[in-house]
């Protein structure tokens, strides 16, 4: 049984007063998950732990980065698919960060719900943080 919940929803308030539930993958349960399901990450974990031993004095670091995505076309007039997407990865993956398959989502919000929001991706970037 996993520690957290995999998915959770953030409950946002929007500018107009309304809120919104963003269903997110939590980084500490998928984390978990893998670990427990998937031979090629337990490897990454048992060569990342006999790199680094965690303690609280010294945590794994969690890295956090947001891009704005435009599926399809791009250029179109009224692009409403565009989607702000949160990955995260660990900073003891250090040279393997390049890697994609070292990244892992943890949210995915149309731009047009995150523009509803005072602060924008960065409310929702706090709120995200404050689970970890």
């Amino acid at each position: 049984m996993a520690c957290w919940p995999l998915h959770q929803k953030l409950r946002l308030l929007k500018s107009d007063g309304s809120t919104w539930d963003l269903e997110i993958q939590h980084p500490f349960a998928i984390l978990e998950v893998l670990a427990k399901t998937s031979e090629p990450f337990q490897a990454v974990v048992r060569r990342l732990t006999r790199e680094h031993a965690c303690s609280q004095e010294d945590p794994l670091g969690l890295v956090l980065y947001n891009d704005e995505v435009t599926p399809g076309r791009s250029i179109a007039h009224a692009n409403m698919r565009k989607c702000y997407c949160v990955y995260w990865s660990l900073r003891e993956f250090r040279k393997n960060l390049c890697r994609e398959e070292y990244w892992f989502t943890a949210l995915v919000a149309r731009s047009s719900e995150v523009r509803a929001l005072d602060g924008g991706i960065s409310y929702i970037m706090r709120e995200l943080l404050a689970l970890c």
